[in-house]
Formats: C-alpha cells, structure tokens, sequence
C-alpha cells in the first residue's frame, strides 16, 4: 500500500482549493463548491481556509510556541508533490542594449527593466547588480518578517525597509561587497508585542537570499519596534 504524508495531504488540499493556481473569476461557484464543503467537514483543514489564501505559499513550520498557541500552522508543501512555485519566476532573459546596459525580462506581468553600471564604466541610468542584490536582500527579509507577522496575526500599522551596502577593494583592485545593512521599521499595538516578539524570532531563517550567501559576507538586520531594537547579524 502506497504511504501518504502529511505533506502530500496538504498539497492536495491546497491544489483542489484553487489556493496554488488562482481560478478565473468566472468560475467562483465552482471555487465555493470545492472548497466550503469540505472546510466544514475536516477539522484539520482548518489549516488552509480561503482567508489563508495569500498566507499560504511558500510555506514552512513556525515554532512550537506559535503552534501550541493556536496561530496558524502551514507545512511546507511544496517541492515534488505540486511542483515549486519558483520554479516559474525564477528565470530571466537579458538583451544587450548597448555598452553597459541590458533589458532584463522577467517570467512575471511586472514588465521589463533597465540594468546599467554606474558612471564611468556606464551611464548609469538603471540599477546595477549590487542595487539589484541590495534590493532582493532587503525585500525578501522585509517580506519574511511580514509572512511571520500574517502567521502570527499581527497587523502592522507601518512597515517599511531601507537596506545598505559597504563595498571594499581587493589586493588586485576588484570590488566586493563588504557588508549588507539592513534597517526594518515597523509599527504595532500594544497588544501585538508578545506577538512580534515571537515572529522576530526566527524570520531571517525564512529568508531565502541571506541564507543562500550566508559566509560570503556580514549581513545586519536591525528590526526598529515602540518596544527597541532586534538586532541579528548572518555572518
């Protein structure tokens, strides 16, 4: 008899919901027929209800706190069973403009964009490659500290990032980056703070760009809360 995980049960569900490929508007009725009668009848498919939609990929464990608090447990359900859900985004195409710059195109709606290299060896018109690698590093902490936040149920009233790179010179005269800050603001209520205390707790690991560079450089995260200051650092 073929044995069936936990996992696979979930990618299930989450496929048979419409919660991994939205449906086409014109199918709603079909989406609540699939999903309301069956929420009603599982208990433990509680886990993915409709409200959970934008919560749910990608997905991994949080902390036995949370989970013996009753906030929410999503398993990692992606991988062989339904199939990553990078493996779609994660492609881009360059085409040489011409010196330095290149049109990137994305495997996504958001259009094209413009790479160059700062002044002189370019012109400087778009972001560069360290920009870009700012800019990837910064969102996607940012965005794992608001994942956490959703599992946890808390709902900022600010959120906002701003990230920084140190750059130094080789021995042969190469450019490296040094060191990557990072400064995350948030605002919350009181009554959110044993909350976000929890989430801060482990959102860098959820970070997918910090932990595929992690050695290669220092990369700083400072959470600015009403409460202080959450300090780590990914060396």
């Amino acid at each position: 008899m073929a044995e069936i995980t936990p996992e696979q049960v979930a990618a299930f569900r989450l496929g048979s919901h419409h919660l991994l490929e939205p449906a086409p508007s014109d199918r709603l009725v079909d989406v609540v027929h699939d999903t309301c009668g069956i929420q009603s009848q599982v208990v433990s498919a509680s886990r993915t209800t409709p409200s959970q939609a934008e919560r749910v990929m990608p997905q991994v464990d949080h902390s036995p706190r949370m989970e013996e608090e009753g906030e929410g447990h999503h398993p990692h359900v992606y991988g062989e069973i339904e199939g990553d859900p990078f493996e779609k985004i994660c492609d881009v195409e360059l085409k040489h403009k011409e010196g330095c710059q290149f049109d990137a195109r994305f495997r996504t709606k958001e259009g094209d964009l413009l790479l160059t290299t700062p002044f002189p060896v370019g012109i400087g018109y778009g972001p560069e490659a360290v920009t870009m690698l700012n800019m990837s590093t910064t969102y996607c902490m940012t965005a794992s500290l608001n994942y956490y936040l959703a599992k946890a149920r808390v709902e900022p009233t600010t959120l906002r990032a701003r990230g920084h790179v140190d750059m130094r010179l080789t021995e042969e005269k190469f450019r490296r980056v040094k060191a990557l800050e990072i400064d995350i603001r948030i605002e919350v209520t009181e009554k959110e703070r044993k909350r976000l205390e929890r989430a801060l707790e482990r959102f860098t690991d959820f970070c997918i760009i910090s932990e595929s560079i992690r050695g290669s450089f220092p990369i700083t995260v400072r959470v600015h809360h009403p409460w202080g200051v959450h300090y780590s650092v990914n060396e």
